[in-house]
């Protein structure tokens, strides 16, 4: 009898006839030189907590990825659309003509792209000035003439027109790529 955590002998002599016959079963599963069959009655398969399941085909999974080029089809078309809605100005090339990459297809003109550069010019432009103000008040905290306290405030405001202003000159970027892409 091996000791095992448990309620008691019978526990330990029922876990042990449950190791035995799951070793007897991968023995028979490992050694296919001395292959025989084996029988489990049901009551193995409750102690052993075996579950049959009937096999059923697997899903096809992607063993590997690679980059690739989509080449469509001769004669076929490829819908392309813009991130912001606009008023297609000029339109580059004709329907059906081969275009190749680099070349610009339409021109669009957007109140949303106006906008936003818009908004980037105000908060580089808010963010230059109160960088100057943040100095000035760091200058006077520095010679003990103005507020500390004043001089963190108009720091932290500096650090959130920065990430602000950062985050519209990465939506411009993004707008840029997209227009590349189109081209």
């Amino acid at each position: 009898m091996v000791p095992l955590l448990g309620s008691g002998p019978m526990k330990a002599i029922r876990d042990f006839s449950g190791l035995v016959a799951c070793a007897c079963l991968a023995a028979a599963l490992c050694a296919p030189a001395f292959a025989q069959t084996v029988t489990v009655t049901n009551r193995q398969l409750e102690a052993l907590q075996i579950r049959l399941e009937k096999a059923e085909p697997a899903a096809t999974e992607a063993v590997i990825m690679l980059p690739a080029t989509v080449v469509p089809a001769l004669n076929s078309r490829v819908a392309i659309s813009a991130p912001f809605a606009g008023t297609v100005l000029h339109t580059d090339v004709l329907v059906g003509q081969e275009v190749t990459a680099g070349e610009p297809l339409v021109t669009i003109a957007s109140r949303d792209v106006l906008e936003a550069m818009a908004k980037l010019k105000q908060l580089e432009v808010e963010l230059q000035a109160a960088e100057v103000i943040a100095k000035r008040h760091k200058d006077l905290a520095d010679r003990r003439v103005g507020s500390l306290t004043k001089a963190e405030e108009t720091q932290t405001e500096v650090d959130k027109l920065r990430v602000t202003t950062e985050q519209h000159r990465r939506s411009r970027r993004a707008m840029r790529l997209w227009s590349r892409a189109l081209s």
